[in-house]
């Protein structure tokens, strides 16, 4: 920090990163303390308390709001055997409870150079980068194990589940969240397009028949491109007095009329407009640029992230209807 760099870590469901945001001419540091953090992380006890308050003060404050809780609920409905239906973050008890013990389990599972992937971007060469990669982690000996993924296959969702997250003094939330393919899956973009016809924004089918009914205030829709199949969501945000029942059966008759009838060249034409320059806007700056190429590493192909704008323009009209006929079926829904 002295050196005016930026150090910090995300987790999410398929990976972790840490990240440096350094000036060039001290890259080489960055690179040495990560090298270190690999394989000879110490863990003070005085440390390890103080990073649990804080993470229980993550817990606590994601507990408190309503929108986390009912997704975390959905999630944890959606997902009876994989790890997925589990929060991030943890449950309260779980990190009440860690010791160093099962720190150093997971980090020395895990932090190898082969279960790992440096990026660096920046004023460099090519050159230069590589030199970085070979003086600093050359030596440090591959796990040589296997990190395939033990997750328990989650078994096909064949019926509708619901459930309900009771939260006073707050305004209500409905939620629909359908199985989805893998992130990697070329139905994924397709899956993208719709929710954006669906619920994006002005001019969208939900805000035509919620928005402008006065069912919700707002309505967005979202889809995981995670390593393994995830969810596509549609969340309702009701507003004071609104009637969960009411913006349900809204949504389900939106989503139920793309898959009997399609959508329209004009509404393809703004979802795709909407993706690309979201997803040309959000690449400001060398930190969002590697956090996103992490996510597509993470779900399992790099070249999903230089390749996004292309294949967004690619998906059809009738990939579109395609896609809802498939996934956004009521046995996949929760």
């Amino acid at each position: 920090q002295p050196l005016g760099a930026i150090a910090n870590a995300t987790t999410w469901f398929d990976r972790t990163n840490y990240f440096d945001l350094a000036p060039c001419d001290h890259v080489a540091l960055a690179a040495e303390i990560e090298a270190d953090r690999m394989r000879h992380l110490r863990i003070d006890s005085n440390d390890l308390e103080a990073e649990r308050s804080v993470v229980l003060n993550e817990h606590d404050m994601f507990a408190s709001d309503p929108l986390e809780r009912l997704n975390q609920a959905v999630w944890a409905a959606a997902f009876s055997r994989h790890p997925y239906g589990a929060p991030v973050v943890g449950a309260r008890d779980d990190i009440a409870g860690l010791t160093r013990e099962r720190l150093f389990e997971h980090y020395h599972a895990h932090y190898w150079p082969d279960n790992a992937t440096m990026t660096v971007i920046g004023d460099l060469s090519r050159a230069q980068a590589l030199d970085l990669a070979s003086r600093h982690f050359a030596t440090i000996p591959a796990g040589r194990r296997r990190y395939e993924s033990l997750c328990a296959e989650e078994p096909e969702q064949r019926e509708e589940r619901r459930v309900t997250a009771m939260q006073s003094g707050q305004p209500g939330w409905t939620m629909l969240a359908y199985k989805s393919p893998k992130g990697t899956h070329p139905d994924t973009d397709a899956l993208e397009v719709l929710g954006r016809i669906l619920a994006g924004g002005a001019c969208t089918r939900a805000e035509a028949s919620l928005v402008a009914a006065d069912l919700a205030s707002n309505v967005w829709s979202s889809v995981s491109r995670l390593a393994h199949p995830g969810l596509f969501q549609v969340q309702a945000f009701l507003g004071e007095g609104g009637a969960h029942e009411a913006a349900e059966r809204a949504l389900r008759d939106t989503i139920d009329d793309i898959r009997r009838h399609g959508v329209s060249q004009d509404e393809l034409d703004l979802a795709k407009g909407r993706i690309r320059g979201q997803c040309l806007t959000s690449r400001d700056g060398p930190v969002a640029i590697a956090l996103q190429l992490n996510e597509a590493i993470a779900a399992g192909d790099w070249t999903a992230y230089p390749a996004a704008v292309e294949r967004t323009a690619a998906v059809t009209a009738e990939d579109v209807r395609r896609v809802a006929r498939r996934y956004l079926r009521d046995e996949g829904l929760t």
